[in-house]
């Protein structure tokens, strides 16, 4: 009498459970670059609104030439306070200083609710590419006025964060 030989059972299952293994690596990794992707982002994201208000105060300062902006203390809308309701109305009773103090404080607000730690100054400097948030080496020579601004980036690792920095000089 012939008897066939017996079927092996579960061998299926085990391929199946072997592919699981692979597909779940997969997606690890997957996530991983997901990750990776969303937090280059944030930091683009950041250096755009840097250059953004960089750019923006530059040209505030262009359309305030009779005022010194650098060294000016940022004024709580002192001068605006009557029109803060029409930011396009024209201020009546302010003097460019007053005005450039004003620009001064929208700029550190904006920059402070915008960007993690932000924080700028405007100022003369020969050797614009230094400084930290808290000392931004400013020493009043040459003849670029630089904006600074700095923001706090998410480290890629567990080290301390360090402050970037964007400097764009505008001569006058």
């Amino acid at each position: 009498m012939y008897m066939t030989p017996p079927r092996q059972q579960g061998f299926t299952l085990l391929e199946v459970l072997v592919t699981l293994v692979i597909f779940a690596f997969g997606m690890l990794g997957v996530a991983g670059l997901q990750m990776v992707s969303l937090t280059n982002m944030d930091m683009a994201q950041h250096r755009s609104v840097a250059v953004l208000k960089a750019s923006e105060m530059a040209e505030r300062v262009r359309a305030n030439p009779s005022a010194h902006h650098l060294g000016a203390e940022p004024a709580d809308h002192q001068c605006r306070t009557a029109h803060y309701a029409n930011r396009n109305a024209a201020p009546e009773n302010c003097s460019a200083g007053e005005l450039a103090a004003d620009d001064l404080w929208d700029w550190s607000q904006e920059l402070a609710a915008r960007l993690p730690s932000g924080n700028g100054v405007v100022c003369l400097d020969s050797t614009p590419d230094d400084g930290v948030p808290s000392a931004p080496e400013c020493d009043g020579a040459g003849t670029a006025l630089a904006v600074k601004v700095w923001w706090n980036e998410k480290p890629r690792s567990a080290a301390a964060v360090v402050p970037k920095r964007l400097v764009l000089s505008v001569v006058n």
